[in-house]
């Protein structure tokens, strides 16, 4: 699950998570915006659309037994995002 490509692609992450657990066997930290240009922009973890605490609630309650690995694909600033 790519939280990330979900909100850029117009979905919900929590939806979408919710729908496909069962098949779901890794998890990414990425966070996005809509943007009416292009669909969307990646952003800082935590600083999107994500309902993270949410998300974590679900995969807590299905305990979900794979990773979440936090990335950074975009922006000047990747380390720096990923640190904060």
């Amino acid at each position: 699950l790519d939280p990330a490509g979900c909100i850029t692609s117009g979905l919900d992450p929590v939806t979408q998570y919710r729908s496909l657990h069962s098949l779901i066997c890794h998890v990414q930290g990425r966070d996005a915006i809509r943007d009416l240009e292009s669909g969307g922009l990646e952003v800082s973890l935590g600083r999107g659309e994500t309902r993270w605490d949410e998300l974590l609630a679900n995969l807590a309650d299905a305990r979900y037994p794979g990773w979440i690995t936090v990335r950074r694909t975009t922006g000047d600033q990747r380390v720096r995002d990923l640190l904060n």
